[in-house]
């Protein structure tokens, strides 16, 4: 009993102990935390540590040198690359001053990082690419949003001139980058700068272009335009169209300013007409059996009973009294109202002005084609008027203005031109397709045929076609085509006769340049001399000179006649009897032993000679080509080839022959 009694004593005494002097986990990673030392801390430290051993690295320590690290990364690095320019090659000493500026609240040693992350703009890439999106946009509203806090993006260059497009432009908020180009040579630039200002917010801009697009329509009728139908509506108060919404209350009511830019109201005192068939018809002027002069003044009532007119009207043109419900009573007794109420007898029915009404063949008057396409934004500058005011038949240059549209699925009726059947809704329809590439043209070339019709340009190059353009062309323009390609006037086939032009006429301008192309490479894409001969004849009128060509190198072996025998007795023959055609001859006798090795080396490098054996008697002519040969090292070699058979095991006879081998 006092045995086990003295067990279980020794047994808590040791658990005590073990309590007493044992530590917890977390005093030890406490104390591995706060403990200094210089070294990176490794999980040796750390098992020390929890050991009691003394670390040298606290966690906190060996943590700082990567959180500094990524602290500097996001704080000096990271958004603040830098795209430079082929002008600015040493950009690292232009621009290290300017970026690498202290923090005064950061570790600074980025042993300037910015600098390093630069990023050159090889060949103007990515600025021509920036340029070029911001300039495909044909309205503000169609440009990305700026960004927040974003210092450069896509603006606007406004120009108020209704005959002068507008562009968007790569810039700031003070003005554009490029406005001449990134070289300042005018590629790449805006186009008509200096003839309008910078607007840097697109939602003013959208309203200018709004309100400048819509005010080219100058009479209602034109309000079905496809370009401005259901977005602009007519005022007849004004007499120009204003932007309207889809429900025809105005889009812009009030005026906005943003900076010094300012883009105004676009009201109306009535409501805006959006259709034809809305349009006011003014009635025909009205005198009555009494003499009453009613003239076309004032307006229906609603029930169309009687004639209202405005105070102004009333008083100053019909010298009568006026009341407030709009009734006009004469001097004296009467009523203008009443009398005068036989301008309401007919309701309007069409906006259609007496002129533009059909003959009985369905055509429209010139008179009437000029004034649809005026009331669209045509301009007597603009070659369409022209050749209807002079009924002249379209100019050269006409022609191919024409015809670019066309390429652009824009038929121009010659109707529209030089007058005939027509509807109006059908005339205003073509003369609006033609008058929107002005602005929606996808090339600076399509862009300028459409003004030249329209109103008239100094821009316009007829030689400056798309590919999808049909013939007739300029036979200058061809001309200066064939030259591009590479080809000179003196060629052969130089597109100067009737005939030529006549067939590239029927090619579209893309197929043209690519039989010139063709013609300008046929002269190195043959190794042909004949083939090469006559493509610079066609392309450049040169007769070339070539030398005689070398003659060919003699043969390496050359015997006379050999009689047949044992090779091993003499300087003879011998032809082995079987079908694949083989000879022996002596070489040791002759100084044939040399050139059997030269024709065995040869054939090893897989360069294979001819041989020719020519029987004396029969003249028989046997020729094969060497695939096979002795070396030269014996006072006898052979040759022959393997993979041939003659038509005889032996066709020689034993006979003399000549060999020649070249």
């Amino acid at each position: 009993m006092i045995i086990w009694f003295i067990v279980i004593i020794s047994i808590i005494t040791g658990m005590v102990l073990l309590t007493l002097l044992r530590k917890s986990k977390l005093s030890s990673i406490e104390a591995f935390q706060n403990t200094s030392g210089k070294k990176p801390a490794t999980m040796d430290d750390f098992i020390k540590s929890l050991g009691g051993g003394n670390a040298k690295t606290t966690l906190l320590s060996a943590t700082m040198p990567f959180e500094k690290l990524e602290q500097n990364y996001y704080n000096n690095v990271a958004g603040r690359e830098l795209l430079t320019s082929d002008i600015f090659p040493d950009f690292t000493k232009i621009l290290e001053s300017a970026i690498a500026q202290p923090d005064a609240y950061l570790d600074n040693k980025t042993n300037n990082a910015n600098i390093k992350n630069l990023v050159a703009d090889s060949n103007d890439k990515f600025t021509n690419a920036d340029i070029q999106w911001c300039k495909s946009a044909k309205m503000p509203a169609y440009l990305p949003p700026h960004l927040k806090g974003a210092t450069i993006g896509c603006g606007w260059y406004y120009i108020p001139d209704p005959n002068l497009t507008s562009s968007g432009a790569l810039g700031q908020v003070d003005g554009p980058i490029f406005p001449n180009g990134p070289h300042n040579d005018g590629v790449n630039g805006i186009p008509n700068y200096g003839s309008g200002q910078w607007i840097w917010n697109l939602a003013i801009a959208q309203q200018l272009e709004d309100i400048k697009n819509c005010k080219r329509i100058q009479s209602c009728i034109a309000i079905d335009a496809p370009s401005v139908n259901n977005i602009c509506g007519f005022c007849e108060s004004t007499g120009y169209a204003i932007p309207t919404n889809s429900d025809g209350s105005e889009k812009y009511p009030a005026s906005r300013t943003v900076g010094n830019i300012t883009a105004p109201a676009a009201n109306c005192d009535t409501t805006p007409v959006m259709n034809s068939a809305s349009c006011y018809v003014p009635p025909t002027p009205l005198v009555t059996p009494s003499g009453v002069d009613c003239g076309v003044y004032g307006y229906p009532s609603s029930d169309y009973s009687i004639r209202l007119y405005t105070q102004d009207e009333c008083t100053n043109n019909m010298g009568g009294i006026w009341t407030p419900d709009g009734q006009c009573l004469i001097q004296g007794g009467g009523s203008y109202s009443s009398q005068c109420s036989a301008l309401n007898s007919v309701k309007p029915k069409s906006a259609i002005p007496q002129m533009c009404e059909p003959d009985s063949a369905g055509k429209l008057s010139t008179e009437c084609l000029i004034s649809l396409a005026k009331s669209i934004g045509l301009t007597t500058s603009g070659s369409i008027i022209q050749m209807l005011q002079s009924a002249a038949a379209p100019g050269h240059r006409d022609t191919v203005a024409i015809q670019i549209l066309k390429g652009q699925n824009v038929n121009v009726d010659p109707v529209l031109y030089r007058g005939g059947v027509i509807t109006v809704s059908a005339a205003i329809a073509g003369y609006d397709a033609i008058y929107s590439l002005i602005k929606g043209g996808s090339t600076p070339g399509i862009q300028h045929a459409a003004m030249w019709l329209c109103i008239g340009t100094n821009n316009f190059d007829p030689c400056d076609l798309p590919d999808t353009t049909t013939g007739p062309f300029f036979p200058e323009c061809v001309q200066q085509a064939w030259r591009i390609a590479g080809c000179q006037p003196a060629g052969k086939d130089y597109p100067s006769q009737p005939a030529t032009l006549d067939t590239l006429n029927t090619l579209t301008w893309g197929e043209v340049n690519t039989r010139f192309q063709k013609k300008y490479k046929a002269m190195t894409s043959t190794s042909d001399p004949d083939v090469q001969d006559a493509a610079i004849q066609s392309c450049l009128g040169i007769t070339p000179s070539r030398p005689p060509p070398p003659p060919p190198p003699p043969p390496i072996l050359e015997t006379g006649f050999l009689e047949h025998g044992d090779v091993g007795m003499g300087v003879v023959y011998s032809e082995s009897n079987q079908l694949a055609p083989y000879f022996l001859i002596n070489i040791d006798r002759r100084p044939w032993q040399p050139i059997f090795n030269r024709l065995y080396n040869d054939i090893q490098n897989g360069i294979y000679h001819t041989a020719t054996i020519k029987g004396q008697r029969s003249g028989t002519i046997y020729t094969f080509q060497v695939t096979d040969a002795s070396n030269g090292r014996n006072f006898y070699g052979y040759f022959g080839n393997k993979n041939m058979s003659k038509s005889a095991p032996i066709i020689f006879n034993q006979e003399p022959i000549s060999i020649t081998i070249a």
